[in-house]
């Protein structure tokens, strides 16, 4: 069997040139400082002690000099003479090294490395020796390894330092919108040696070539390396979880470096997204054999389902929309960016919670952004399990790439070898070529992308690769792209709809927007209040500090939430007001957008919120912060992406009422409207009406004509309530004739108390006796059942706490809601 000595743990690191600030190089003991691998020299020098926490006030500015300096981390390990056989082969492995590495064995060169996204091995039986060996990674400056490529090879434009380009590493270490800039080094991944005894298996590809509920037919290859003399046998065994009886099995001879199979599964299990049915995943299981002999063997869970993507719909109209096995699906989710600054302190339980978080929010897509990094093998085996479609971009983002020989051939392997690694996922069910390089080109310079530094990579090179190896799934140049001279055109492909928020615009403008699919949309708002002042000392804790400022990294960023603020809710420069506010306010311009998109299906097929978490504590467009505290705006995502919704649109002169299904079967229920006048606390008109849904389809229920004088429109309010046949709430909505800041909200309109307290759980009633939007509960140490309600007049509702901390109290509890605003101004 394949054996493995983890070379991962304790190793020692040092500087490796003159240029250290003085008090660091008189930190630095002669022998080096403890390091941790999997790690980076950002996060072995803050434990240290060497560095401030760069995520804290403006620490980030402090820490520049890391990134400009060479580091050598060292490690000294034992090898047992017995693990020296000729017979059985040794290789070094490095699954991730970050980034310009040269690598010595007993002070012997082996290899350098110029590619985050490789893994690496390198066969060292022979440099290998019984007893003590070392192991050395001596790390470059990736600013000054970009910089020298850019003095060779020519500038090329790009944001956040240019340079960046040039270098095969995640391009948002460099800074980016919603980022520090912090562009470590470190073996970022597991480090081992791997004895084999014959040959080993590399990676699986399982092709689904057609399903349906009577029958699937599926390819599986599996790549491995065979260098014995004698010949070897792949057995391959496809079984339910649980259940010993295979679906399907065989055993083959081996006569190269694939095993090629086609087989037919009857009554086959499907792999679904999200909200349309059971993500099932089968058990793959291969093992080889070296006579009678298990030299290798591993496991892959794999899915059953087909993917396709339309470009037109039957009456010829261009489509943006994704089918799987046959059913159309209306794509909504969010872009996932890396989850920190430094990657190797995201844990496996840190991607369950956040992916976790994201189906429980009625998402089914999950776009992995360019900019980033492909993710962990975690990541997509929770993203099978919990129906999650990926949208994967390869690592390329907002700007013009190089296209000299050596860099063509870099990215080749890696994309060679991210396809393999990554092709049996089942989530999976798009390659995309880069992030936005084509669109900011033809802003740039207003032509054609042929003429685009970087183009032949992801019209050519990328394609070519993806058509090689992974056939059954569909690839798109870059996000957005599309037909018209303008890549992000609205008639054609996708889209990302930025003239919101970022040119400006004000979020009600989406009512003109006809996108076929939006892959990037999005407003910002603060981290949570204890992520955020976590990293901000006290005394800079108000909207325009410096350090406030910092932590948004969007140019005119804080300007631009108050611009938005200004036109929808009372103001505040008051720190917890002020956050309460934006929080809000990025709650509604989302549910905003999305409700347009949801109910222009199926002309328009998806919405991908930008984004869905962070990589520090900052003011960004993310529904979760980098602490994994949800913000309103992530609340309002499990509303407004449930499967079955009513809205009220609305001009002045008349309402209508419009309900959306996209289960894929009937849903019958009942809406409820009620005219609410404000001031006289009472409802001016209520009325009911059953209502039947039909599968996937959009129907406008209600139409009703609703003249109302002038000075009635800052007191009168239309609210809609959507319910099942079993008389339970499915969802609710209300539509006021002025924007909230102008209503007369009573800001007595909410009781609340501690109704109850045990030894995990604190219990909250609230208790409302007019309109209460934005219900905020908040409370150190205590994750809420529910939060950020809209409470109608009448509504008795209990929210259940549940303690994080043992020091969590009920006298801690704090419950807002935007009528405070309106108390009179002495």
């Amino acid at each position: 069997m394949r054996e493995r000595l983890d070379l991962c743990g304790d190793w020692r690191v040092h500087p490796e040139m003159e240029s250290l600030p003085g008090e660091v190089a008189r930190a630095f003991p002669s022998d080096g400082l403890p390091a941790q691998v999997p790690g980076t020299i950002h996060t072995d020098l803050l434990a240290a002690g060497i560095i401030p926490d760069p995520f804290v006030n403006r620490n980030e500015v402090a820490v520049q000099w890391v990134h400009d300096q060479r580091w050598r981390y060292v490690k000294t390990f034992q090898v047992d003479p017995q693990w020296l056989n000729p017979q059985h082969p040794i290789f070094l492995v490095f699954e991730g090294l970050d980034t310009i590495a040269t690598v010595r064995l007993n002070g012997v060169e082996i290899a350098s490395t110029d590619n985050m996204f490789l893994a690496y091995r390198f066969p060292v039986s022979h440099l290998l020796k019984s007893g003590e060996n070392v192991l050395e990674v001596i790390f470059e400056s990736p600013v000054l390894y970009a910089r020298s490529q850019v003095a060779e090879y020519g500038p090329l434009s790009a944001p956040n330092s240019a340079e960046r380009v040039y270098i095969r590493k995640a391009q948002y270490a460099f800074g980016w919108d919603w980022g520090p800039s912090l562009p470590t080094v470190g073996i970022w991944k597991p480090v081992y040696l791997e004895r084999l005894h014959a040959g080993r298996l590399d990676h699986l590809r399982f092709h689904t070539l057609s399903a349906s509920s009577r029958k699937a037919v599926v390819r599986v290859e599996v790549q491995l390396e065979w260098f014995a003399d004698e010949s070897g046998e792949l057995e391959i065994v496809l079984r339910e979880p649980g259940v010993d009886e295979p679906v399907w099995n065989t055993r083959v001879p081996i006569n190269s470096n694939a095993v090629d199979c086609q087989l037919e599964i009857k009554n086959p299990r499907l792999w679904w997204p999200n909200g349309m049915g059971e993500p099932f995943r089968y058990k793959l299981e291969a093992r080889l054999f070296s006579g009678k002999e298990v030299v290798d063997e591993r496991t892959w869970f794999v899915g059953i389902r087909t993917v396709t993507l339309e470009r037109q719909d039957d009456q010829g109209n261009p489509v943006f929309r994704f089918v799987v096995n046959g059913r159309p699906v209306y794509a909504q989710g969010a872009n996932w960016i890396p989850a920190d600054a430094f990657l190797p302190r995201v844990s496996a339980e840190k991607y369950r919670r956040l992916l976790q978080m994201a189906r429980d929010a009625g998402m089914n897509m999950l776009r992995v952004w360019g900019g980033g990094v492909y993710e962990t093998d975690v990541f997509y085996e929770w993203c099978d399990r919990l129906g999650l479609m990926v949208w994967q971009d390869f690592m390329f983002a907002c700007g013009d790439y190089p296209e000299h020989q050596a860099f063509l051939e870099n990215v080749r392997r890696e994309a060679r070898y991210q396809i393999g690694r990554l092709q049996h996922h089942p989530c999976l069910v798009i390659w995309c070529g880069n992030n936005e390089n084509e669109w900011i080109w033809y802003q740039r310079t207003g032509r054609s992308p042929e003429d685009m530094p970087g183009y032949s990579i992801f019209h050519r090179l990328l394609p070519e690769l993806c058509q090689q190896l992974d056939p059954t799934r569909a690839y798109w140049p870059s996000s957005p792209f599309g037909d018209d001279a303008d890549p992000n055109d609205t008639r054609s492909g996708n889209r990302h709809q930025w003239n919101i928020w970022s040119i400006w615009q004000d979020y009600r403008t989406v009512e003109a927007d006809d996108s076929l699919f939006v892959t990037e949309f999005g407003f910002q708002a603060p981290a949570n209040r204890e992520t955020l002042e976590a990293a901000i000392e006290p005394g800079e804790r108000y909207p325009w500090s410096r350090t406030v400022e910092h932590h948004n990294k969007q140019e005119e960023g804080t300007e631009r939430l108050f611009r938005f603020l200004v036109a929808h809710l009372p103001v505040s420069t008051r720190w917890e007001a002020f956050l309460y506010l934006t929080w809000l306010n990025q709650a509604l311009a989302l549910q905003t957008c999305v409700d347009h998109w949801r109910f222009r299906w199926p002309q328009t097929s998806g919405s991908l919120i930008w984004q869905l978490n962070d990589c520090w504590p900052v003011t960004s467009w993310a529904l979760i912060d980098a602490n994994l505290q949800p913000k309103a705006a992530y609340f309002a995502a499990r509303r407004f992406f449930q499967k079955q919704r009513a809205v009220i649109q609305g001009d002045g002169e008349k309402i209508c009422v419009r309900a959306l299904n996209l289960d894929s079967t009937v849903w019958n229920g009942e809406l409820q409207l009620t005219l609410f006048d404000l001031k006289e606390n009472a409802p001016v008109w209520s009325g009911t009406q059953a209502v039947q849904l039909p599968a996937g389809q959009v129907l406008t229920v209600w139409e009703r004509h609703t003249p109302i004088s002038d000075d009635e429109k800052a007191c009168r309010l239309w609210l809609l309530r959507l319910m099942d046949d079993a008389g339970e709430e499915i969802s609710r909505h209300y539509w006021t004739y002025l924007p909230l800041k102008h209503l007369h909200l009573d800001p007595e309109g909410l009781q609340w108390a501690v109704e109850d307290e045990t030894g995990e759980e604190i219990r909250i009633r609230l208790n409302a006796h007019t309109f209460v939007p934005g219900v905020f509960l908040e409370a150190p140490g205590v994750e809420f059942s529910d939060n950020w309600l809209d409470l109608f007049p009448g509504d008795s509702v209990q929210i259940t706490g549940k303690r994080k901390t043992n020091s969590a109290r009920p006298a801690d509890v704090k419950v807002w809601c935007l009528n405070e605003f309106y108390r009179k101004v002495e």
